[in-house]
């Protein structure tokens, strides 16, 4: 690190995974400002440039340069004040004082820190004249270029297609041009990726014909050529039919005919034809290279597949040619359209800065001296573009200048960003060739010795050697001395365990979607045995890599499951969450994708267009409403004619609002409350805004309630949410409903690269799961490779464009719509199909290197996949210690711990349970734990229900009645939640005295110093009117000792049952009879029912004891009664109850138990009947 640090020249550095390469910039740029380099002066901050690729990346490396000068300059940074200290006294050269690094620190912010994009645009804003832009150009973001883009491409194509251009239909019949499910897309999506690798290689749409191809002239000619050719060959094998078997004389009597018919080759339909004989005729076994035909029968299938390209060519011509047109015309509108707004995308920026250094010396002079130490890290992201770029500012015969390239081409793998190793490959030879010095950096400080061992292993395995010759750019070489990585890490004292696990099953005969969730599940329960210390693996707990360190057992936020496609993210979910292990994604569906989203849009829809049938139809079938499939059909029938099901059937529906009497009672009811609550949003939406008008959707539904109760709920209700602060920052932006709507709606129809919410919850407390992509330039004390045995499936695009390959196109035929090659094709294909597997093999090395203590490997496949290359050095790597089998049996599986899950899920309703596991938290030992707190509601819920506590009290979810909805507001109904706090409020505030004299004037006073005004003022008025007019009211009128609105906490210690429990409350009344006893009340705002005293004994119980607590503390031993009051009740009563007498115990385990559940994420639900009893709306999520 020393001599390249000091910038003996430039320097090219291939920084392996872990060895701390941003470190390293950082101290480049340290020396640099310093002047201890081989430029032996001190660059000034605004001549050093650091280029990166993420606003991220470039943030964390600014602070990190100044979090080290700012420590130079107070005194600190020992470390690194013996490391300039060293490179002064090697050079000698003077040592830099606090003031010099104090002068620095107040330079520092001149220094250019930033993405390419961002450098871009500045030399851009910097030269607006010269580049011909408006100064105040702004940057399209991704999300508005993709947008802009898709729009003159649809605009474009469709204009072709209405003016009949030629070959625009052919090109559209070809491809397709609506949206098409699968990595292709539609055509659409495949000229914009042609245009997007156009513009990433400095190239116009020209190139797709350059190099003679898809020239008429020379394919008429090419064609000629090899129909005289396959003639001549027919002709030969004719001339030797003697040699020919009597099975297979007539096959060439054939060949012989169409060799001498002039008719067979007269067109291309006859062309075509006639290769078709001949691939028939040569087909089948002919006796291999013993048969006196072999030669010549091999001839004319090569000639045969020489015609065929030819020919398609020919075919091809049309499509190319219109394929270039809307290529530039495509190009030409979005220039345009971004003209107009004043905008540039990325790409822009990149070919507007690289054009204008190339022309204008005096631009490139300014942009070289701002450069003189220029920095580039991951330059094996880059595309060609990005390397002119970084090429225009360089100066190779300068001696002051330097050029500081960091990279690693093992871990390339955003070639679907436009990321072209092979750039990085061909870049590093120039510069060596130029006198450029290479650096490796293989020390790597994150990861176990035993971790890097494998890794190094499976590298050698699927890289090809450095000895091989021939190989394109973009094959990643593997160099054993130059590439494996050396462990920083010393050996666990406790001896190197084997750093890998492979989890498998029995190999069944069964298809891949079972294999994989049979995968997942015993997966998922190796990770539950994992947690709990069974397998033997402890991360590092603490310490300096190169000490002894010192471990602990593994918690769930220590384990990142790393996918190659989230595919399967949610039947991973299903099975961690069945296994009782908690997990979440930190990179999921992306959010324009969730189903949540789709389905609340969907309902926002209708709202806005009460004609948009799709919409009603899919909320309908949402959870939002939750109809069954036989509603939906039955609604579409009109007349009660089958034959007549249509989207004008729902059309219909919502005008007359008249329900076919097939439909079931419940799913009817359904369907009149959201119509009734559309009714109602309709002509309120505007004044609403889009905030209110969700908000008001979710309140009226159990939207919420039903993702909560769904394993890996707590992403869908953060995507809710975010959701709701997506239609607030609308209105900030002074957008409206319609706005929002039609924005949203874009993202759904053609979805971004948007993540998923951030959701709360600690990373201590979950496993994450992410794709492998996400996790680059992240590390975890625990990696798991799930579904390994994803298959590497290469799927061609009817055309695409290669660097080294060109442009190539597969075209129909005219007899049967078959694809064909045309001459370039198969060399594209190859070479596409080459870079895909390239990438696959580092994308393994990544996640593989994302490790720091332990690896977990699951998933069965075949050879073309990841499981198949491990299973390449298997044998090898399990004889050296380094990997250990876990067989797990289905049956076992079967029989470990596991959860009911609600309705919906996509899983069976009952699942088969053992005894309960053991609890993952780790407690000290010899240390009282810390007593739980709680809330007196989250109390009584957890002791009527844990699934409902969880539901309602922890995610503050609205309860509804059973198999219902909460009715949509109307303006002339009282608000019975703001009744019951303004009556509460006014009973707090009343004063007594005056109270006893004339209540109603009372109150008045209270309810004139409330800010609330209406019907429910008037209603709470009404209420606490009636309690002071009663019995009850003037029982707590008559007493000497009255208390309102008390709060407490109230400590129940530990015992057998439980640890020690916290309880916080407030109490509405308290007050003394006559007989001097404490009476502690609660009011209620409903009307009493038969039976629902009784709900409340927990409550009243926690209250009683509260007071008895506080009257024991004052030493005075006393009894307490608990009373619910019913406020509407008229009058209202004090409902008297006898406090429990063992309650303690039983909330020390019910509160026991919430830990455990808690820490495996699963809140069991009571029994039906239960529900029933408690009125539970969540009913219908928890059972059948």
């Amino acid at each position: 690190m020393s001599r390249m640090a000091m910038l003996p020249g430039d320097v090219v550095v291939r920084a392996g995974a872990g060895t701390g390469k941003t470190h390293s910039l950082t101290t480049v740029v340290l020396h640099a400002l310093a002047g201890t380099t081989e430029l032996r002066e001190p660059i000034p901050p605004r001549e050093i440039t650091a280029v990166t690729f993420a606003d991220a990346a470039a943030a964390e490396m600014r602070e990190r340069i100044r979090a080290r000068v700012l420590a130079l300059s107070s005194g600190a940074g020992e470390t690194d004040r013996a490391l300039i200290a060293g490179a002064a006294r090697e050079l000698d050269l003077p040592n830099p004082t606090r003031e010099d690094w104090s002068r620095i620190l107040a330079r520092l912010g001149r220094m250019r820190v930033s993405t390419f994009h961002g450098w871009a645009l500045r030399i851009l804003r910097s030269h607006p004249t010269t580049a011909g832009i408006d100064p105040g150009v702004r940057a399209l973001d991704e999300d508005g270029a993709r947008d802009l883009w898709r729009q003159a491409a649809e605009d474009v194509i469709l204009a072709d297609l209405e003016e009949e251009r030629l070959g625009a239909r052919e090109l559209v019949m070809r491809i397709g041009f609506g949206r098409r499910e699968g990595r292709q897309g539609d055509l659409v999506d495949l000229i914009l990726g042609l245009i997007a690798k156009l513009r990433e290689e400095g190239e116009s749409p020209e190139r797709l014909t350059q190099g003679g191809r898809y020239d008429e002239g020379k394919a008429r000619e090419g064609s000629r050529g090899a129909v005289e050719d396959l003639r001549a060959a027919l002709g030969e094998i004719d001339r030797r039919i003697d040699d020919a078997t009597a099975k297979k004389r007539d096959r060439v009597e054939l060949m012989g005919r169409l060799a001498a018919d002039d008719a067979a080759w007269v067109d291309d339909a006859a062309i075509d034809g006639s290769i078709d004989e001949v691939t028939r005729a040569t087909g089948g076994n002919w006796g291999g290279a013993k048969n006196r035909l072999y030669e010549p029968l091999q001839r004319i299938k090569s000639c045969t597949e020489a015609l065929g390209d030819a020919q398609a060519e020919l075919l091809a011509l049309p499509v190319v040619r219109a394929l270039r047109r809307s290529c530039e015309r495509i190009i030409e509108e979005a220039t345009g359209r971004k003209g107009a707004a004043g905008a540039l995308d990325f790409t822009d920026m990149l070919l507007l800065a690289r054009d204008l250094l190339r022309t204008n010396d005096s631009v490139r002079r300014t942009e070289m001296s701002a450069s003189r130490v220029l920095l580039i890290d991951e330059f094996q992201d880059t595309n060609k573009v990005q390397a002119d770029l970084v090429d225009a500012v360089t100066d190779r015969s300068d001696p002051k200048r330097r050029t500081f390239l960091v990279g690693d081409p093992k871990q390339s793998i955003y070639a679907f960003r436009g990321a072209d190793v092979a750039v990085y490959e061909r870049t590093v030879r120039r510069e060596i060739a130029a006198g450029a010095e290479e650096h490796p950096l293989t020390d790597s400080w994150r990861s176990r010795p035993s971790v890097l061992r494998l890794v190094n292993r499976i590298s050698a395995e699927i890289f090809a050697g450095t000895g091989e010759s021939g190989l394109p750019d973009h094959v990643t070489r593997y160099d054993p001395g130059r590439d494996d990585l050396r462990p920083v890490r010393l050996a666990p004292g406790r001896g190197d365990r084997a750093p890998v696990d492979l989890v498998t099953i029995p190999a069944d005969d069964v298809p891949a979607a079972l294999t994989r969730a049979r995968s997942f599940r015993a997966l998922s329960h190796y990770l539950r045995s994992l947690l709990e210390g069974e397998e033997g693996v402890e991360v590092r707990a603490s310490g300096d890599p190169g000490l002894p360190e010192s471990s602990r057992p593994p918690r769930p936020g220590d384990v990142a499951i790393l996918l190659r496609t989230l595919s399967h993210l949610e039947l991973l979910l299903r099975e961690l969450h069945l296994a009782g292990v908690p997990a979440g994604a930190t990179s999921g569906r992306g959010f324009d994708t969730s189903p949540e989203i789709r389905d609340l849009v969907h309902y926002l829809r209708f709202v806005a267009d009460p004609d948009d049938a799709i919409a009603f139809a899919a909320a309908l079938r949402s959870p939002l409403v939750g109809v069954e499939d036989d509603t939906l059909l039955h609604l579409a029938i009109q007349n009660g004619d089958p034959t007549r099901a249509s989207l004008e059937g729902w059309r219909w529906l919502h005008r007359t609002e008249e329900l076919p009497a097939e439909i079931a009672r419940d799913d009817a009811r359904r369907v009149r409350h959201f119509l009734a609550a559309c009714r109602w949003l309709r002509p309120r939406i505007a004044r609403l805004g889009p905030e209110a008008t969700i908000e008001s959707i979710l309140e009226w539904t159990d939207f919420e309630a039903f993702h909560a109760a769904r394993p890996g709920g707590d992403q869908a209700l953060a995507n809710i949410r975010k959701l709701v602060e997506m239609a607030r920052g609308e209105e900030m932006r002074g957008g409206d409903t319609e706005s929002f709507l039609r924005s949203v709606s874009q993202r759904l129809d053609r979805p971004t690269r948007t993540p998923p919410a951030e959701v709360e919850i600690s990373a201590e407390d979950r496993v994450r799961v992410m794709t492998v992509h996400a996790s680059k330039g992240l590390q975890f004390p625990i990696v798991v490779l799930a579904d390994l045995g994803h298959p590497e499936a290469f799927r061609p695009p009817p055309f695409s464009l290669d660097h080294d390959a060109g442009f190539g196109m597969k075209v129909k035929r005219h007899r049967d719509d078959s694809p064909r090659h045309t001459p370039w094709s198969r060399s594209v294909e190859a070479a596409l199909k080459s870079r895909e597997e390239e990438e696959s093999k580092r994308l393994l090395y990544v996640a593989l290197t994302r490790a720091r203590d332990h690896l977990v490997l699951s998933g069965e496949g075949k050879k073309k996949s990841w499981r198949g290359r491990i299973e390449s050095v298997r044998d090898d790597l399990e004889a050296s210690g380094l990997i250990r089998v876990v067989h797990r049996e289905l049956d076992a599986v079967r029989r470990a711990a596991s959860v009911s899950l609600p309705r919906g899920s996509g899983t069976s309703d009952e699942i088969s349970t053992a005894e309960p596991r053991a609890s993952l938290t780790e407690r000290a030992p010899g240390r009282a734990p810390t007593p739980v707190e709680i809330t007196t509601t989250g109390l009584e819920l957890l002791l009527e229900c844990p699934r409902r506590y969880h539901l309602e009290g922890v995610l503050g979810l609205t309860d509804r009645p059973p198999g219902g909805v909460s009715e949509p507001p109307s303006s002339e109904r009282v608000d019975p939640r703001v009744e019951g706090e303004l009556t509460h409020e006014l009973l707090e505030k009343v004063d007594l005295i005056e109270a006893k004299r004339d209540p109603a004037t009372a109150l008045r006073s209270a309810a004139a110093e409330s800010t609330s005004t209406g019907l429910s003022l008037e209603s709470a008025h009404s209420a606490a009117l009636r309690f002071l007019r009663s019995d009850a009211g003037r029982q707590v009128l008559a007493s000497e000792t009255v208390e309102r609105e008390v709060d407490f906490r109230l400590l129940l210690p530990a015992g057998e049952n439980g640890p020690a429990v916290r309880v916080r409350g407030r109490i509405d009344l308290v007050f003394r009879d006559p007989g001097g006893r404490w009476i502690v009340v609660d009011y209620k705002r409903a009307r009493a029912r038969p039976g629902g005293v009784e709900r409340h004994r927990t409550q009243l119980t926690l209250y009683a004891l509260a007071v008895e607590a506080l009257e024991s503390s004052r030493g005075r031993a006393t009894r307490v009664d608990a009373a619910v009051c019913y406020l509407g009740d008229d009058p209202p009563t004090l409902h008297r109850l006898e406090p429990e007498s063992d309650f303690t115990a039983r909330a020390q385990a019910a509160v026991s138990d919430l830990l455990r559940w808690n820490e495996r994420r699963h809140w069991p639900s009571v029994a039906p009947e239960r529900c029933d009893q408690l009125g539970c709306g969540f009913r219908k999520w928890c059972h059948a």
